[in-house]
């Protein structure tokens, strides 16, 4: 059994525990790659070095799943990184039409200027305006996005071939507890989802069912996840504590993909 001090890779967890429930901490949160993508409207400037280690990352992550038969999840984490592929596509589909655009755009120019100088005509080079150089750039950033995506779409299948089967007769006493936890203002999201998903909910209870006579790792990043697994096995909460089996809670709060246990039922009075 791994100790509460030791930092422990996502192969390391897979390897000492029955089963292993990961949800979007997985992904690797070190810098958010997507909001880079997002504020980048008319030239796709990002940190390619970055995102070629995301690569990597991410590849090692859907090998992981692939050669452990122990990593499971839930629908709803699949449906997020669902949605995280969606909107990486997207982005890659607007830049191709961006540059495709300015490819345009520039020759478009550049025969305006040799009708211009075939009429004895002076025309002004823009400064804004692209040459070949700036296209090439950002022409291997589009590329290696385009990587990325297909990385993350292959976690995301590896994760929809492995959602675990739950008893969730609990969620109401769950979310009961989770509205209790979510009262400390920190732990509110600022934007609500129109139709809550309770992903961090139903992943308590899925761990809480899995751990019957077995040895369960929860990866979370998320505090809300704590809180939500310390409320619930409370004296009054609708958790017991395991007779044989347990939970620990992983989670990745330096972002650099080395997990420290956040909670243990273990040592739980």
């Amino acid at each position: 059994m791994v100790q509460d001090e030791d930092r422990l890779s996502l192969d390391k967890i897979a390897r000492d525990y029955d089963i292993v429930l990961v949800d979007s901490a997985i992904r690797d949160f070190s810098d958010n790659i997507a909001q880079q993508i997002y504020d980048c409207h008319e030239e796709l400037a990002i940190d390619t070095d970055d995102l070629q280690r995301k690569i990597r990352y991410t590849s090692e992550v859907t090998n992981l799943i692939h050669t452990n038969e122990n990593i499971w999840t839930i629908q709803e984490v699949v449906d997020e990184f669902k949605d995280y592929s969606d909107i990486l596509n997207g982005q890659v589909a607007y830049h191709q039409r961006n540059i495709k655009s300015k490819k345009s755009r520039k020759k478009s120019r550049k025969r305006i200027r040799v009708t211009e100088r075939r009429k004895g005509r002076k025309s002004k080079r823009r400064k804004s305006e692209y040459n070949n150089e700036d296209f090439e750039v950002e022409e291997e950033a589009l590329k290696i996005l385009s990587i990325y995506a297909n990385q993350i779409f292959n976690l995301y299948s590896a994760l929809a071939d492995r959602i675990i089967e739950f008893d969730d007769s609990l969620l109401e006493a769950v979310l009961a507890r989770a509205e209790e936890v979510k009262k400390d203002s920190r732990l509110t999201p600022k934007n609500k989802p129109k139709k809550p998903r309770y992903t961090k909910e139903k992943l308590v209870i899925a761990a809480y069912e899995s751990a019957k006579g077995k040895e369960v790792a929860v990866i979370s990043s998320s505090y809300f996840s704590k809180r939500l697994f310390n409320s619930c096995f409370a004296k009054d909460g609708p958790f017991e504590v395991p007779s044989e089996g347990c939970i620990h809670l992983y989670s990745d709060h330096n972002r650099d993909n080395r997990y420290t246990i956040e909670f243990n039922t273990i040592r739980l009075p």
